[in-house]
């Protein structure tokens, strides 16, 4: 999106950074300063190290018992150096004592639970700093759609094609701007929405291998049918979540496309971190929107934007029902509790099946049938290799006589409310 305008503060607050990391086992002990004082980054700490220089750091204390008297001093050392928040664990212990002595020199503190690991709060928190961080977006579509537009403003920036693959090398969001290069290669990964190994290209692994293991952009030449193209690793603090690619136009990635590339990882990595662990609240938010989209066919931007239905892009509806739930009529009426329980349990494992191999689409069930929408589907391969996989996990895990139906592509989401007809149609007379 050439109009997209991303302004970014300096720092974050305490505040928005718990906001953003929501019910993730930290919960806030004392905040002296209050929730507006600064926070820029996290800084791991482990026993016995010195603190170092750190302005609005978030300090992680690794190892220290804030019950043992040598952590008392561990705030105002904290403090000296910049720092503004402390994390400890507790671990069934009393931390009053500490707790005062941070109060008492201005330092908030954040217990995390005993059975979270430091990798993972040091993400959570590194990912919610730079969520709170992103002061505004302008022109930026709703909740969903993120990714895609900022991989359009990336390639709008560098003049080349860009992609957001998770650690599968599955292809999570990527770019639509028109006269960008591209090649076929890339080309052929939207498509499948997946990167596979090429034989013409045994390269390709180490590329990946050399993306992850790198702190800073990693450039590589062209090769073979691939044009030459920039990629950075997508990480939540230390814990990497996939990658982020651009194709280089002809004359190769500019300062500015190459600190774009950069900035746009640090932006994509709470998205995509939300992609592979989405709350529960969020997944009820896509539910709901789903089955008003097939109920009434109405489809509001904002729907869309949710559902990850793009203007043009063709999407497809997959049906599943268990066995004695399709009628001889469109309705489709949930006869006894026990099979609440089956439908239940076939959506637990489309959405499980969902987050393995297809981590965009939503899963709703009404009326005794368990919707996919898949929100990327121009061609039979698009959807019929994930409702195979799909339908073969439910028969071994719900039903041997679970049934599917696949519908046609479709590019207007107004037209979802006959596509689940269509599907109802084909439940009742064929099998997938």
């Amino acid at each position: 999106m050439s109009d997209l305008t991303i302004a970014l503060d300096d720092s974050a607050t305490l505040g928005g950074v718990l906001d953003g990391a929501g019910p993730a086992g930290i919960r806030l002990l004392t905040a002296p300063a209050g929730l507006g004082v600064p926070v820029r980054g996290t800084v791991i700490y482990d026993a016995g190290d010195r603190i170092a220089e750190s302005p609005g750091g978030l300090l992680l204390l690794v190892g220290v018992d804030p019950s043992d008297p040598r952590a008392l001093a561990l705030p105002a050392r904290a403090a000296a150096r910049g720092c503004t928040v402390v994390v400890v664990k507790r671990r069934g212990r009393s931390a009053a004592p500490f707790v005062g002595e941070a109060e008492r020199h201005g330092v908030a503190v954040l217990a995390a639970e005993d059975d979270l690991p430091w990798r993972n709060i040091d993400a959570v928190l590194s990912c919610a700093l730079t969520g709170a961080g992103l002061s505004t977006v302008l022109g930026a579509v709703p909740m969903g759609g993120e990714l895609y537009a900022l991989t359009d403003h990336l390639a709008s920036v560098v003049g080349g094609a860009a992609v957001v693959e998770d650690l599968a090398r599955r292809v999570i969001a990527y770019s639509s701007v028109p006269g960008v290069r591209i090649d076929a290669p890339r080309e052929r990964g939207i498509l499948q929405r997946r990167i596979e190994d090429l034989p013409e290209l045994p390269e390709q692994r180490r590329q990946y291998q050399r993306v992850l293991s790198a702190q800073t952009v990693v450039r590589f030449p062209a090769i073979g049918a691939e044009l030459p193209r920039a990629a950075v690793a997508v990480r939540a603090g230390t814990l990497p979540l996939g990658t982020l690619w651009v194709i280089e136009p002809e004359d190769g990635i500019s300062e500015e496309g190459t600190a774009a590339l950069a900035e746009t990882a640090r932006l994509v990595a709470p998205h995509l971190l939300r992609l592979l662990n989405l709350p529960e609240a969020e997944r009820r938010l896509r539910r709901e929107t789903l089955l008003a989209l097939l109920d009434s066919g109405s489809a509001p931007e904002e729907a869309c934007s949710l559902l990850g239905i793009r203007t043009g892009v063709p999407f497809r509806l997959l049906a599943f029902a268990p066995p004695g739930t399709v009628a001889g009529s469109e309705a489709f009426p949930v006869a006894s509790a026990a099979l609440a329980t089956v439908l239940e349990h076939a959506e637990s494992e489309l959405a499980r099946q969902a987050a393995a191999h297809r981590p965009d689409v939503t899963v709703a069930t009404t009326g005794g049938v368990i919707f996919v929408l898949l929100p990327y589907a121009a061609k039979d391969a698009d959807g019929g290799r994930f409702a195979e996989a799909a339908l073969a996990a439910l028969r071994r895990a719900v039903s041997a006589g679970m049934r599917a139906a696949l519908s046609r592509p479709c590019r207007d989401a107004g037209a979802s409310a006959s596509l689940r007809r269509v599907a109802a149609a084909i439940l009742r007379g064929r099998r997938l």
